[in-house]
């Protein structure tokens, strides 16, 4: 495909510049098992006149996007692909903090140093709902740079159940394991290299080349999964990202391995143990106060009384350990409270739970990693419960009420309720 621009000049139109396109797309849909959607496309910008087109020169881009499904016997296997190229232009980035409605934004402001003014190193993921009063923005700037774009989405399910579900001896062992693993990959850069472009497992692009990236990997690994007595499930889940920003680079990274386990004691009473190791990283190049590597474990029992469909009562009790392996911050936290559920089927449900959550904390208690290693609360006593009724007044409305209580080691409870009438057409 050939196309040409045209732009005013001297009371005329005059050739600015023009593209030629050349794209070859493929599609496999015959058979269900193995399905495949792809096209590529090679595009070269030639300009015509440089006074007419001063912000643009000539190039050449590559484009592609492949959805690709294949799957085994019975999906016993089955892989899951997207990839896709892309190039454009796109601005340097800066951020600030809009103040919205109590309760509906995702950012609280800690005022760290007590001068009364935000500040953008002072906003931090409210640990509570009713403290979320800020949301954050971006605002472009007027530096626009050419960027190549990069996504892969992976998925890879194994089930060996699908085949061998009624096998004995070592078949109806293996039967019993289930795997998925998904790999997501962003990458945004200024690197003209075919094979930096292409290429989403490339790791030596410079910073003087990088716009962001992200990369999220999670396998879970399960044993009687669909078993109703006893089950196991191992995550592991890893993320990094990296972005550019107008002041310089903010990465995060968290590695997490979890292992959870129910046992079903008998029909109505159930056993669930989660535990955890995590190490998270955060490091910005201009607010390096913030800069922190967490680790973390933490172990979670709780005991399940089911007597009905309609009625549920549990409890739980949290212990979890925090250090700054870049600080000498160190947190112990304890945590133990009921839960009762109850509903009507068809109808709605009601669920009340309550909490004591002791903090032991050493260290500054007035910064951004403070308020992350003692996960909002204050040290010593803190006390937490809620109420919240869903009721289906009819074929048409839904009423939700919402109430939350906190009392802070040193500070006033705070109320919060929340109350919502919703119409479905």
């Amino acid at each position: 495909k050939y196309r040409t621009n045209y732009l005013p000049f001297e009371n005329k139109l005059t050739e600015a510049s023009n593209t030629n396109d050349i794209s070859l797309a493929t599609k496999l849909t015959k058979s269900s098992m193995n399905q495949l959607n792809a096209i590529l496309t090679w595009r070269k910008l030639s300009i015509a006149d440089a006074d007419l087109a001063p912000k643009l020169k000539d190039e050449n881009n590559f484009l592609a996007r492949v959805d690709h499904r294949l799957r085994f016997k019975k999906s016993w296997l089955t892989f899951f692909t997207f990839y896709e190229l892309g190039t454009g232009m796109e601005t340097h980035k800066e951020y600030s903090y809009l103040e919205v409605a109590a309760g509906q934004g995702i950012y609280v402001w800690v005022d760290y140093n007590s001068n009364d003014i935000p500040e953008l190193n002072e906003f931090e993921i409210s640990a509570f709902p009713e403290e979320a009063n800020y949301i954050r923005i971006y605002t472009p700037t007027n530096d626009y740079i050419k960027v190549y774009s990069l996504k892969l989405n992976e998925t890879i399910n194994i089930s060996p159940r699908n085949i061998w579900r009624n096998k004995t001896s070592i078949k109806g062992l293996i039967a019993r394991f289930k795997n998925s693993t998904t790999i997501r990959i962003s990458q945004k850069h200024t690197n003209e290299d075919l094979m930096a472009r292409i290429n989403p497992f490339e790791t030596s692009l410079a910073d003087t080349n990088l716009i962001g990236n992200s990369f999220s990997y999670r396998n879970i690994f399960s044993f009687n999964r669909t078993n109703p007595k006893f089950g196991m499930d191992w995550i592991y889940h890893s993320r990094n990202q990296k972005r550019l920003l107008s002041n310089g680079f903010d990465q995060s990274e968290s590695n997490l391995n979890e292992l959870k386990m129910r046992w079903n004691i008998t029909n109505k009473i159930m056993l669930l143990n989660n535990t955890g190791y995590e190490i998270k990283l955060y490091e910005s190049e201009y607010f390096s106060d913030k800069n922190s590597k967490i680790e973390s474990l933490n172990d979670r029992i709780t005991i399940q009384w089911q007597p009905s469909i309609k009625f549920r009562v549990s409890i739980f009790y949290l212990i979890k350990q925090k250090d700054n392996l870049w600080g000498t911050e160190k947190s112990l936290i304890h945590r133990v409270g009921p839960e009762i559920k109850y509903s009507w089927p068809g109808k709605g449900i009601a669920t009340l739970s309550a909490g004591i959550i002791n903090v032991d904390y050493t260290g500054a208690e007035t910064t951004t990693i403070a308020y992350e290693m003692m996960e909002g609360y204050q040290n010593g006593e803190n006390y937490k419960w809620s109420v919240n009724i869903s009721r289906n007044l009819n074929k048409f409305l839904q009423l939700t009420v919402n109430y939350n209580g906190r009392k802070p080691t040193d500070s006033p409870i705070i109320h919060t309720g929340q109350f919502s009438l919703s119409a479905v057409f």
